[in-house]
Parts: C-alpha cells; sequence; structure tokens
C-alpha cells in the first residue's frame, strides 16, 4: 500500500519476484480514508497474508493518518505488516517511534528486495504467533529527561536510558507519556518506562507505560537493603 502509484508498483514487482507471493495493490478508497480502524477491517477483509505499507500516505488524500497507525492496528488485528519509510530520518523519532513497540519491521524504501520481504514478513510472522524476540522484549528500566523541544510542531522529550546506552540521548514524543505526568517532566526528572532494551540500533527503541521514579535524593540507602 502506497500513496505514490510509481512506488506502489515498484513494490509491487518486488513482490512479485519474491517465491511463493502475489501481490495485492490497495488503491485509493475514501470509505475508509479517514478512519485507520475501518481501513485495517477492510484490509483484513482481503484475506491478506501481509502488509508492506508507506509511512506516508497523505499524496491525493489516500488517507488522512500515517502508515505507522495503520501499520499497529494491524499489530492489533495479528496481521503482519512491514512498513516502508523514504524519510527515515525525518520521520523515525515522532511520527514512526509512537507507535514503534506494534511496528516489528522498519525497512528505507530504497532497501526493500525479496530477500528482506520475506525476512520481514517471517519476522513480524514470529512476533504475533510465537513471541518477541530479545531485541524487541520490554523491561521496566530508568528514562531520565535530558531537554524539551518541538519537532514538526510535536512536543518532544530528549532522554537518556542508562540500561541501554548511557551516552545515547533517545527523542520521542511527549505525548505517548500519560498527561497526568506531564507536571513531572523537567531537566533531570526520572521517569520508569517498559523500554526494549535488548534493540541493537537506535530506530528500534521503543518507550511505553511511563511511571514515575523517586527521587534518588529523597531515598535513603538503607531502604534499598531491606
Amino acid at each position: 500500500m502506497d500513496d505514490d502509484e510509481d512506488a506502489r508498483d515498484t513494490i509491487s514487482w518486488q513482490v512479485e519476484n519474491t517465491d511463493g507471493f502475489e501481490p495485492i495493490l490497495i488503491y485509493k478508497n475514501d470509505k475508509y480514508s479517514s478512519d485507520v480502524n475501518k481501513f485495517a477491517d477492510y484490509i483484513a477483509s482481503q484475506q491478506v497474508y501481509a502488509v508492506l505499507c508507506d509511512h506516508r500516505l497523505f499524496l491525493d488524500s489516500f488517507a488522512n493518518f500515517y502508515g505507522a497507525q495503520l501499520v499497529a492496528a494491524l499489530y492489533d488485528r495479528k496481521i503482519p505488516a512491514i512498513l516502508v519509510t523514504q524519510n527515515f530520518s525525518i520521520d523515525l523519532n515522532v511520527s514512526i517511534r509512537k507507535y514503534r513497540d506494534k511496528i516489528p519491521v522498519l525497512i528505507e524504501r530504497g532497501n526493500i528486495n525479496p530477500s528482506e520481504i520475506i525476512k520481514g514478513i517471517e519476522c513480524c510472522y514470529s512476533e504475533l504467533n510465537i513471541g518477541l524476540s530479545p531485541s524487541r522484549k520490554p523491561y521496566n528500566t530508568l528514562v531520565r529527561i535530558e531537554s524539551m523541544s518541538n519537532e514538526d510542531g510535536e512536543s518532544v522529550v530528549d532522554a537518556v536510558i542508562p540500561s541501554w546506552h548511557y551516552d545515547t540521548v533517545v527523542r520521542f514524543p511527549k505525548s505517548i507519556i500519560p498527561e497526568y505526568l506531564h507536571e513531572h517532566l523537567r531537566i533531570g526528572d526520572r521517569l520508569f518506562a517498559d523500554v526494549n532494551i535488548g534493540a541493537e540500533t537506535y530506530d528500534q527503541i521503543y518507550l511505553k507505560n511511563f511511571e514515575i521514579a523517586p527521587d534518588p535524593r529523597g531515598i535513603d540507602i538503607n531502604d534499598l537493603t531491606t
């Protein structure tokens, strides 16, 4: 699925060259373009085995939501879906990371080929039916707020996840943190979150289920040993 006809045809050709698969092109449908769940239900009704979905679907009003949202909706329906993006560095921190916990496979458009398609579908299928791989499994861990700013008109948070890489700042949208915790988002503040700290690369990181972390300055060391 892609709002760009040329890109859609190119990926379709790649699928045709993948043994055992036949492409089904998903075209613009005004009936579903404004509702991601209706669109996901429509795709499910086509009885597809897996989905390759572009991230930016706004051309010619193909859809008014991002492909990442649709992939997440398909994930909830246990349909393997690969997210494809041409603007990797631009979209990663906000519109993709917002749904990254339900995006097992993210591929740059230029890297799409029969081998990557098969590998990606197998990865999605395994996660949905067997379980999370070590790089995708979340653990409750500390997240330290380093700074806050705006990206693409949306509030973002830069934080360090010491149990992953203590010297790497991870950017994510502020909106994934429950609103009642926003008062705790000050520089140096700490939160707990479920994070896949086994992630091999920066783009794989996701965060969810945020909680307040106690201020270490108010903890008695004796409380930690009893």
